[in-house]
């Protein structure tokens, strides 16, 4: 008895080869036939179709010649979605949970079937950086990482740039997102030169500080009560390689905000006696038999070191002084020294190793050794001079990692 031959099969990889040029040749005719269909409806005389970086095809006007692709990319979505939100009469609902969500709160409603879904999760594009004006132009969806990654490549950063890097342009204009240099400019809206805005009938509008400032200025906080975000343009300022930061311990909660206080200015807004373009502040337990929540205040300011030394770290001062406190598991222990006319001189520190501490983690020992010190001196903390270190821009704005 002859059995029947197994059907002779193509290896799994050669498979998906064939199902992966099925779906590109089926792209190419979709985009040639929309190609042809908006030929005959798009007027000769400059127009072409050109390709984003992640590929698509889009048709470019004889307008558009001061737009970048992915510019023409978002008016097409924008499109899209005014659109469809013009044509639904029942709620709405947007779709921005990615794999990397740091929301918790229950979003089923969204899956219902009850609600228009609005996917925004693809809308995290850089659609222009202008260096000259110093702004950039980026999606809702697009995180602060990358945003820095754009900006730090024209030698620029946002006004206002949350530490953590996995939050995004729309949730820090929504979420009132502030951060250690908002004593100068203050929350993220208010470092945004203006925002486009899809509103509850379906129209598209754009806000700033001279143009529906009604809007403008409810925005921050509002948590897309208002309107979707649709794109912001981002004001920026200079940015260096390096930054100076500075460590000042003080005794109790009210000496750590009076000396908060002088460097701000009561009112915020660069009215205080400090010009650091970041000024942070970390509330500490370091007397464990206290009986305050908090024994002390660390007050944190960053500068940028003059022009002499913005492009290259310091160089390595001498041997550390005894009890120096460490800069990282494996690291050299950070060094206080001091330098001309007994000014502190700023120490290399490195945070940017997966195993090396945190920001917090250093910050906390640094305060313990000014702690000990302060006691060992019998010195009051906030008359003692502050440590230094020099520290790679990166690594303070990613303080959270």
């Amino acid at each position: 008895m002859h059995t029947k031959p197994a059907p002779i099969r193509a290896p799994r990889r050669a498979r998906r080869q064939d199902t992966r040029n099925g779906m590109e040749a089926k792209l190419c005719a979709l985009a040639l036939v929309s190609a042809l269909l908006a030929g005959a409806a798009v007027p000769a005389g400059g127009s072409q179709w050109e390709q984003t970086r992640q590929g698509w095809p889009v048709l470019t006007l004889p307008g558009d010649s001061g737009l970048t692709r992915e510019e023409i990319l978002h008016r097409a979505r924008v499109k899209q979605v005014e659109a469809d939100l013009g044509s639904f009469e029942r709620r709405i609902c947007v779709l921005n949970k990615g794999p990397e969500s740091n929301q918790v709160h229950d979003t089923s409603y969204k899956t219902a079937g009850s609600a228009r879904a609005i996917d925004l999760r693809e809308w995290k594009d850089v659609l222009r950086v202008d260096a000259d004006a110093m702004v950039v132009r980026a999606e809702p969806m697009l995180k602060m990482q990358a945003l820095v990654e754009a900006t730090l490549q024209h030698g620029m950063l946002p006004r206002v740039l949350p530490e953590f890097k996995h939050i995004t342009v729309g949730g820090a204009i929504m979420g009132a997102a502030l951060e250690s240099s908002s004593h100068m400019h203050g929350d993220f809206l208010d470092g945004c030169r203006a925002v486009e805005l899809l509103l509850g009938d379906g129209s598209v509008a754009w806000c700033s500080r001279t143009q529906r400032t009604d809007l403008f200025d409810a925005l921050s906080g509002s948590y897309g009560t208002l309107g979707l975000l649709l794109s912001a343009e981002i004001e920026c300022q200079p940015a260096f390689p390096f930054v100076e930061i500075k460590y000042r311990l003080y005794p109790s909660v009210d000496e750590g905000i009076a000396a908060l206080e002088t460097l701000c200015g009561p009112v915020g807004r660069g009215s205080g006696t400090s010009c650091a373009p970041f000024i942070d502040a970390l509330a500490l337990q370091l007397s464990p038999n206290a009986a305050r929540k908090y024994s002390h205040v660390l007050v944190i300011t960053a500068e940028y070191p003059d022009a002499r030394t913005r492009d290259s770290p310091p160089q390595p001062p001498p041997p550390p002084l005894p009890g120096g406190a460490s800069a990282g598991r494996g690291a050299a222990p950070l060094r206080r020294t001091e330098g001309k006319r007994g000014a502190p001189a700023p120490t290399p520190v490195s945070l940017d190793k997966a195993w090396g501490l945190w920001f917090f983690e250093h910050a906390t020992r640094v305060a313990s050794r000014l702690a000990k010190e302060h006691a060992a001196s019998s010195q009051r903390a906030g008359a003692a001079s502050p440590w230094c270190c020099c520290l790679k821009v990166r690594s303070l704005l990613r303080r959270c990692r």
